[in-house]
């Protein structure tokens, strides 16, 4: 019996290390995380950009319209693969990976549903309005 692939959409995922340099290509992200013991969901939320990075690796899946060569290992960058596809996504600042020095836009806290005033202190309840 000969036996074909139905699955034609794998995406090959493409791994960078913590200096932002191409380090692997990868069949599939089902495949990387199966050979290293990983969640295939954070993988794919990483190559995605749901979230920036997982185990202090990048990931970003190969785009159909890019061709790597072998010499690109260790040389192609990060940041100039994310503009040959025309994307902005975050990175950190340095190899550490760490948040330090990174911006976040922070909410006012009055806007929070966790602010310690939910309803408006100025307001009276049923309990002081029968006591008047």
């Amino acid at each position: 019996m000969k036996m074909t692939s139905t699955n034609t959409t794998t995406k090959r995922v493409l791994v960078f290390n913590p200096q932002k340099r191409l380090i692997s290509i990868n069949q599939s992200a089902f495949a990387l995380a199966k050979a290293h013991d990983w969640n295939v969901s954070s993988i794919r939320a990483a190559c995605t950009g749901k979230i920036i990075s997982y185990q202090k690796l990048y990931f970003r899946y190969l785009a159909p319209n890019i061709t790597l060569e072998d010499d690109d290992m260790g040389k192609l960058n990060l940041e100039e693969y994310d503009r040959l596809c025309q994307v902005e996504r975050k990175v950190y600042p340095n190899g550490k990976m760490s948040r330090k020095g990174m911006k976040y836009s922070k909410a006012a806290k009055e806007k929070s549903p966790f602010y310690p005033f939910k309803t408006d202190p100025n307001e009276t309840t049923n309990t002081e309005s029968q006591n008047h």
